[in-house]
């Protein structure tokens, strides 16, 4: 739903960009922590049957996703690309 997106702010799209970025944890770490982000911001996001794959693809999406929103938001608009990215949430 794009309206979900509204419930992200700039902290979260930050936060989700570092993990994306991120290349410095161990695996068994990492794949743990983006176990535990993909579940928090698909709850946070209303998704309850997230796509299946793996949870570092969920997370970047989840962060290309919010960075869409943020871009759309910031130039005043509820519509337009933020809508159409959505369709990765179900």
């Amino acid at each position: 739903e794009p309206h979900a997106a509204r419930t992200l702010s700039p902290r979260d799209v930050a936060f989700l960009r570092d993990m994306v970025t991120r290349s410095s944890l161990e695996p068994n770490a990492s794949a743990k922590i983006f176990d535990a982000v993909a579940q928090t911001y698909c709850t946070k996001l209303g998704i309850e049957n997230p796509p299946m794959v793996g949870s570092t693809e969920v997370v970047r999406e989840l962060y290309l996703y919010a960075r869409e929103f943020a871009t759309v938001s910031a130039a005043g608009s509820a519509s337009g690309p933020a809508s159409e990215s959505a369709s990765f949430a179900g």
